[in-house]
């Protein structure tokens, strides 16, 4: 079986002199073929730390985030539920900005949830850790951290895939960062 990959991305900066992106990889196929898949193993450009990456997360469609400058060959290997292996490639495209995104809502179920979306805007970075949303908003850590749940699921933000310095999540709005790739279900 052949299976279709695609990507999204979204330039980010200029770092060193050539333009970065944020982007990521994953399969684009509904979930009769997402389910029948166990893991992804995507093999990056050797200059990329740990260039070998599994990716076992179904409701992504196995989405490998990453960023980098510039265009290359993703080496796959599709591991299926019955043990089977397939290999394939998948030519990175990064444009400008291609990542879907969900626009910021006009109303809120409740004040707390406006507070909590809103404490994730910042002119100068694109991600924040939750601590900070509960700085900003003087609302218990384990409120804003229901709070943000709930935003997800709502496709209003985003989880990083990696954590910060200190080693903590960090989140963004969907209106900024773009929405995360999810299998149709249908």
């Amino acid at each position: 079986m052949t299976l279709r990959f695609n990507n999204y991305s979204m330039l980010t900066g200029e770092k060193y002199g050539d333009y970065y992106y944020d982007w990521c990889v994953f399969v684009d196929e509904d979930a009769s073929v997402i389910n029948s898949i166990a893991s992804v193993e995507y093999t990056l450009h050797h200059t990329f730390p740990n260039p070998v990456r599994v990716i076992e997360d179904k409701s992504s469609g196995f989405a490998l985030y990453s960023a980098g400058w510039g265009f290359f060959e993703i080496k796959i290997r599709v591991i299926y539920e019955d043990g089977s292996t397939s290999l394939t490639s998948y030519q990175l495209q990064l444009d400008e900005d291609n990542w879907p995104k969900k626009p910021a809502p006009q109303v809120f179920d409740d004040n707390e949830t406006k507070l909590v979306y809103q404490a994730l805007f910042h002119p100068k970075y694109r991600w924040r850790g939750a601590d900070t949303v509960t700085r900003k908003t003087e609302l218990p850590a384990d409120k804003v951290l229901h709070i943000l749940d709930k935003l997800e699921n709502e496709d209003l933000v985003r989880k990083a895939s990696w954590l910060s310095i200190e080693g903590k999540e960090l989140w963004a709005p969907t209106a900024v960062v773009g929405v995360a790739p999810r299998i149709d279900e249908s």
